[in-house]
């Protein structure tokens, strides 16, 4: 569990962006939209920048934490659950089992997941669509954009960058 004492600004952050959610005028109450999908996004990114940057560990299952730092370092590539069974010396069902328990999504979910909120972030930068894709590992934009769809509920060329 994260420590509050070591990053107390994490339960303030998802306070305000819990709020901001409920506020939004088109956040229904039994369902979610796109806009609760990038409340849940910037979160995802927040807890992950505490475990990269400050080295906080918000799990305690060490194996998970090395899967973890495995598909982090690997995002871009084919990440395989025979890889991750491999680092972790743990069985598929098991390991599929632990990612559910700790991360509430199994190894699949978590690495597009991850993927797509690095790519929500570098179109953010105004990288072009091409480089996001090919940074985030998929060999054509329209994949991409496909699978940036299903988990944002937008198109990458809908998401706006900051001024």
């Amino acid at each position: 569990m994260l420590d509050p004492a070591q990053a107390p600004f994490v339960e303030p952050a998802a306070k305000l962006l819990f709020q901001m959610a409920e506020e939004h005028p088109t956040y229904p109450s039994t369902e979610r939209n796109s806009y609760s999908n990038l409340v849940e996004s910037y979160l995802n990114n927040l807890l992950q920048l505490i475990h990269r940057n400050q080295r906080i560990s918000i799990i305690s299952d060490t194996r998970i934490n090395i899967a973890l730092e495995y598909i982090h370092k690997n995002f871009n590539k084919e990440v395989s659950l025979e890889e991750l069974t491999r680092i972790t010396n743990l069985e598929k069902n098991y390991l599929i089992r632990l990612f559910k328990q700790y991360i509430n999504a199994s190894p699949y979910q978590y690495i597009l997941k991850y993927r797509m909120n690095v790519a929500l972030s570098m179109i953010k930068r105004r990288y072009p669509l091409g480089d996001v894709a090919l940074k985030v590992g998929y060999s054509d934009v329209a994949s991409f954009s496909h699978a940036f769809k299903r988990i944002y509920g937008v198109s990458p060329s809908a998401i706006k960058p900051p001024r």
